[in-house]
């Protein structure tokens, strides 16, 4: 399978912070702790080992060289010369603790020994090597000497009880000669035989003589020497700590974390990414993807068609109104319920967006906030929430101009939550919500309802079921699949339509762009009179009576809407 490089920069880009964190975080943390290490120093001692003549002959390949070379390797750092070693240097712990600093290695195909010593102190440091190697010889010499003693002891023993051997047979020998010419035929032969026994006693004994001579000759011959070759002495400059290969280690081991852990992230992110994988998780066509947009950052207006109008953001709201238009072909998609999976992935701020540009293209669009939970748009247009969807509903015969807004934007007409209920689904569930969309119908091209998050509540279905069409809006990075799929079955168990679907937040890379949108480095504020229709205006479709401005919205003065004017477009 092809690796593709865009997705990889795409991830890269989602992940940069910890790309780029954990590396640091692995560098300083490593240049933080080898650089408070003390300095530690390493001093080196050389030994030759010096084979005898038996040895030599025994070492018939360089494999018996090598053997014999770690047999002395591994006997220089024995608990035994270490012991020997710390008493002559009065090191604390005695062998235990001296064998965590010292060590020997082998030199390959030679008969060189290596001791290594390691110190905060150098002089100490090869203080330390120096005694272990001397010990390590002293030791050998030793065991060289009792080894010898032990032979020549064994032959010597044999000599002795070859000696007292012949001593009794002598004696023997001469008891029976002082009573010759007496003796009998038996003791005449017995005699004979003590004689030959004899002489084969005194052969032996002459034959164990000229071995422990030869033993004497052939064990000097044999002994194996260990000299020092090269001593050690106090190094100039310390092996450790080496702070900038601890460091680069750490950036190292830091990215391999990190890059472990974003793969790691991206196996378990069960989020909807981009509209590719939205479509294929709903089963349904995605209609708009909309980028980020600085109205939508905590604190701006939210009306990003309107602060940034040349923005991709706000050509992606024109985008979707085309294609809702599309997507509506061939009945007129008079009325739509626009909601998200869960709550903060944006339904509320695009439905503003999305009545502001459908006003813009000439549709009568109505906005009905019919999230009686937690309302917003009578934040984002800035106007009044004393009354509105839920006060129509309580009413008998409502009439719903009473409870709308008229906005300062051409075509678009405001009806806010109004007073919480302590029953919204009940209350929307009434058969006078259909009603009231329906007297809207007569005069507006489109009904755009913002409603609650699809799982969070049951009011968005109950609204569903009495619209055309249902948008649900998803965010890039915080809707998960598994939650777009329940949204999706709700809809369809409630037998809604659900025309399309909007990918919100999605980073601007993540988009095909067709050429480049020029943006001011710093978005102005459109002019009001852009959007606003006044009755100066002989073909405005809403006369706007003439109030004193509360200055509660950014984009002109609420008031209440009047009895409209029926003109033809």
């Amino acid at each position: 399978m092809p690796i593709d490089l865009h997705f990889l920069l795409r991830i890269a880009r989602r992940w940069w912070w910890l790309l780029a964190l954990a590396p640091v975080l692995g560098g300083l943390t490593s240049y933080y702790v080898s650089d408070r290490q003390p300095n530690m120093y390493d001093a080196e001692a050389v030994l030759l080992v010096s084979a005898g003549v038996s040895s030599t002959a025994n070492l018939g390949s360089v494999q018996a060289s090598q053997n014999l070379t770690e047999t002395y390797r591994e006997w220089s750092t024995s608990p035994t010369v270490l012991e020997k070693a710390s008493g002559e240097l009065d090191y604390d712990g005695g062998g235990s603790a001296l064998d965590e600093y010292v060590s020997s290695s082998a030199i390959k195909d030679t008969l060189f020994i290596k001791i290594n010593a390691q110190d905060e102190d150098p002089e100490r440091a090869a203080d330390i090597a120096n005694t272990v190697a001397d010990q390590f010889i002293l030791d050998v010499q030793d065991q060289t000497q009792i080894q010898n003693e032990q032979v020549r002891g064994q032959i010597a023993e044999q000599i002795n009880q070859t000696s007292d051997s012949i001593n009794d047979l002598n004696t023997s020998i001469r008891e029976l000669e002082t009573r010759q010419p007496i003796l009998t035929t038996a003791e005449s032969a017995e005699l004979q035989e003590l004689r030959q026994e004899r002489a084969e006693l005194e052969s032996e004994l002459k034959q164990l003589q000229d071995t422990i001579r030869q033993v004497d000759v052939d064990l000097a011959s044999a002994r194996t020497r260990i000299t020092v070759l090269s001593p050690a002495t106090a190094p100039q400059r310390p092996y450790a700590p080496q702070t900038m290969q601890a460091t680069a280690i750490g950036v190292f081991v830091g990215m391999s974390l990190a890059i472990a852990a974003t793969v790691v992230l991206e196996y378990l992110d069960n989020t909807v990414r981009n509209r590719e994988e939205l479509a294929r998780v709903a089963n349904a066509p995605v209609l708009a993807a909309i980028t980020n947009a600085a109205s939508m950052k905590r604190g701006g207006s939210g009306l990003f068609v309107l602060d940034e109008p040349n923005a991709a953001s706000a050509e992606a709201m024109r985008l979707l109104r085309a294609n809702l238009e599309f997507a509506s072909a061939p009945d007129r998609l008079s009325s739509l319920a626009i909601s998200s999976p869960g709550p903060g992935e944006g339904k509320s701020t695009l439905t503003a967006n999305l009545g502001v540009v459908m006003a813009n293209a000439g549709l009568k669009t109505v906005i009905v906030d019919a999230d009686l939970r937690r309302p917003t748009q009578h934040k984002i247009f800035g106007v009044d929430n004393s009354r509105g969807i839920s006060t129509l509903l309580a009413t008998q015969n409502p009439d719903w101009r009473q409870g709308a807004m008229a906005l300062s934007i051409q075509n678009l007409v405001l009806i806010p939550s109004g007073p919480l209920p302590p029953n919204p689904s009940d209350l929307l569930s009434l058969e006078r919500f259909n009603t009231i969309l329906a007297d809207i119908g007569e005069w507006a091209d489109v009904v755009l309802i913002d409603c609650t998050p699809m799982l969070s509540a049951s009011d968005a279905l109950v609204v569903a079921t009495k619209t055309k069409g249902t948008l649900l809006v998803c965010r890039a990075g915080q809707t998960r699949n598994d939650a777009v799929r329940r949204s999706v079955t709700a809809l369809e168990h409630a037998h809604a339509r659900l025309t399309g679907l909007v990918l919100n937040r999605t980073p601007a890379d993540d988009i095909d762009h067709y050429g480049q949108y020029e943006e001011d480095p710093e978005p102005k504020k459109p002019r009001t009179s852009r959007y606003y229709f006044g009755t100066d205006r002989k073909d405005a479709v809403l006369p706007r009576p003439v109030v004193k401005t509360n200055g509660k919205s950014p984009h002109g003065p609420e008031t209440p809407l009047k009895e409209p004017v029926a003109q033809e477009r």
